[in-house]
């Protein structure tokens, strides 16, 4: 079956209605935004030589070493067993990015629908690359903001936000950032089944690596994350002069956040060293017993855990 075809039969009673269809990519947004992780012309040259001598060829031979370990990792896939992703289940990957985790579940469960979402021009491309060079037939890249997206209540059996929420704040329009991953969240919530999983990856506001002076990944800023929000935004807006949006939480605050959204009893752990490329997914109790710093050892368990450098949440409708 024609891929394209496929993929608008699969979103006919879905709403809106898809404004364009780009690239071969149902597209239900007109504005026009790139992956920050990539220049545009970089990109375009990437997209290229992808269609030309393959994806994985083309990320080996033509990114740098951090984005190709971003794509091609199998680290990035070791959240599998906790999501409990069953044949026949309908994903959404919310943020999807360059499409290689939506592959890999598409390629993994053969039988699930998975929907790979996102706003960004340059990366929907390349993960319909992915999707038709793998044959991935239960793959189906869309380009849309996930404040506005096509799907409708009940529509998936598993959502997954990697990295999505803290960025919420840059890309929703309302009063605050926080407000902003509430609207997404409860917007989630309504697209999951009665049952359905949402999987979060994200990082601990109060991880221990930012007390010994880490960066923040997306302002680039250190100690910003352990600051009251409004010394933070002074702090971003006299070194990078722009607003301080890109919230992060420790446990207590993301569970608040996820119940003020409706969801209840979320399961974290500890993802180290960190969600992006994990080596070992543990229980927050288990932290200290695989926790390598010395300081570690003769701390609370409890503690070690709300220090974790990042988590993965768990929690269903």
């Amino acid at each position: 079956m024609d891929h394209n075809k496929q993929n608008n039969s699969q979103l006919e009673c879905s709403k809106p209605t898809a404004v364009k269809a780009a690239n071969e990519i149902t597209c239900f947004d007109e504005s026009i935004y790139f992956n920050r992780s990539i220049s545009h012309q970089a990109m375009g040259s990437l997209a290229i030589l992808a269609k030309t001598i393959g994806w994985k060829k083309a990320i080996i031979e033509g990114a740098d070493h951090s984005l190709t370990n971003y794509v091609i990792s199998p680290r990035r896939a070791f959240f599998f067993p906790i999501l409990e992703i069953n044949e026949g289940d309908k994903v959404l990957d919310a943020g999807s990015g360059w499409g290689n985790i939506s592959a890999k579940i598409a390629r993994g469960f053969p039988t699930t629908q998975v929907y790979a979402l996102d706003r960004s021009n340059s990366t929907t491309s390349f993960a319909n690359t992915i999707s038709k060079q793998e044959h991935l037939d239960n793959m189906y890249v869309v380009h849309a903001d996930i404040m506005h997206s096509p799907f409708g209540k009940n529509s998936f059996d598993v959502v997954i936000m990697l990295g999505l929420l803290d960025w919420l704040g840059m890309a929703v329009q309302s009063d605050s950032p926080r407000t902003s991953q509430i609207l997404v969240l409860k917007r989630i919530y309504d697209m999951l089944r009665p049952g359905g999983r949402l999987l979060i990856g994200a990082e601990n506001r109060i991880g221990h690596r930012f007390f010994v002076g880490a960066r923040d990944s997306p302002s680039g800023l250190r100690f910003i994350t352990l600051l009251p929000r409004q010394l933070a935004n002074f702090y971003s807006l006299r070194k990078n002069k722009t607003p301080y949006v890109t919230y992060t939480y420790s446990e207590r605050g993301y569970r608040k956040l996820l119940s003020e959204s409706g969801f209840d009893e979320p399961t974290f752990y500890a993802a180290i060293p960190n969600y992006r490329y994990p080596t070992t997914i543990c229980d927050l109790k288990s932290v200290k017993e695989i926790a390598h710093y010395r300081f570690a050892k003769a701390i609370p368990s409890s503690i070690v855990g709300a220090l974790a450098g990042s988590f993965y949440i768990k929690v269903r409708r």
